[in-house]
């Protein structure tokens, strides 16, 4: 708790002193996780508990360069056992600057960011990347293109999204996200977001580890359907049900993750002088986690339920467009 006011009263000081250039908008997410160990008789048994606080926001640069802006997305996971004694904690940032460009039909940004993950006790990783993400239509859905360079830096006992730890390289990203409006009414909203990443990994340099230096592909295509009811008085239900596929190419790993969570929240915005401010307390709960894939370098498979999570949280966000 101490962490998350600290991190709000950040976020108020940074909202009040920005001036020349402007943070358009800001998000504090914090919240806990009850994990329920694998299996579905494990549903009441908690195997772990995990907190979240997670950090985020743009600040535009116009005044040194037009279009320009200065993101950033700051995620730190604290773990404890299920009697609550500290466990470790990790770390997962992404910090990228961008500048928006229009170039006949094409609009879009151009990102030079650093991306660092990193759990104690097991290592870290790095990944610096450069790119355009574009945006364009297909059959009258709205969607974006990412393509990026990549340098990436695994230390030890971690990786990122190469198949083996302890790896130094290059490759890129090939990214694509559709999202939209499925059906609203007055019953509620239908919305759906598909992410489809294509990572080409080459290691260099296989220092740390015995890896045979295989260039890998990782694919994570992820897909969500949403029902968000209307408000009641700031009150309102919902539910996500998700599909993840993820694989590496290099070893022959995949794993297929299935999910059905019911959510709740309320919600409520006040308008200020520094911005119009949201405050919404939510639960949400992976009623259903589905598990199937296939283990790295062999022909064993495996089918079960994952490490179901209970959320409970708190959203803050300011909006100052």
């Amino acid at each position: 708790m101490k962490k998350l006011f600290g991190l709000l009263a950040l976020m108020t000081v940074i909202s009040g002193v920005s001036v020349a250039d402007d943070f358009t908008n800001l998000n504090l997410d914090s919240h806990w996780r009850g994990l329920h160990g694998r299996g579905y008789e494990n549903r009441t048994h908690m195997t772990g508990q995990e907190v979240r606080n997670q950090f985020s926001g743009k600040l535009t640069l116009d005044d040194e360069w037009q279009g320009s802006s200065f993101n950033f997305d700051f995620l730190r996971k604290d773990y404890y056992t299920t009697n609550g004694s500290y466990d470790g904690n990790g770390w997962d940032n992404n910090v990228y600057f961008a500048k928006d460009f229009s170039k006949g039909p094409f609009v879009g940004d151009m990102k030079l960011g650093w991306k660092y993950k990193g759990d104690s006790g097991v290592g870290h990783g790095n990944e610096f990347y450069f790119g355009p993400t574009v945006g364009f239509k297909l059959l009258g859905q709205e969607g974006t293109f990412t393509a990026q360079f990549v340098y990436f830096n695994d230390i030890k006992a971690f990786q990122r999204d190469y198949k083996d730890a302890g790896t130094e390289g290059i490759g890129g990203n090939f990214d694509f996200n559709f999202n939209g409006t499925i059906l609203e009414g007055r019953l509620g909203t239908v919305s759906y977001n598909l992410d489809i990443k294509n990572h080409l990994r080459d290691a260099t340099n296989t220092k740390y580890t015995t890896s045979d230096s295989r260039n890998t592909v990782y694919l994570d295509y992820d897909g969500i359907i949403s029902y968000d009811s209307p408000r009641f008085y700031g009150f309102g239900v919902g539910l996500d049900i998700e599909n993840e596929y993820e694989m590496h190419t290099g070893n022959g790993w995949y794993n297929n993750g299935f999910y059905l969570s019911p959510k709740a929240s309320f919600k409520h915005t006040f308008d200020t002088s520094i911005g119009k401010i949201g405050v919404m307390p939510y639960v949400k709960w992976d009623a259903i986690d589905q598990q199937r894939g296939e283990f790295a370098e062999s022909d064993d498979t495996y089918s079960g339920y994952g490490d179901t999570k209970l959320r409970a949280g708190l959203n803050i966000s300011l909006d100052r467009n």
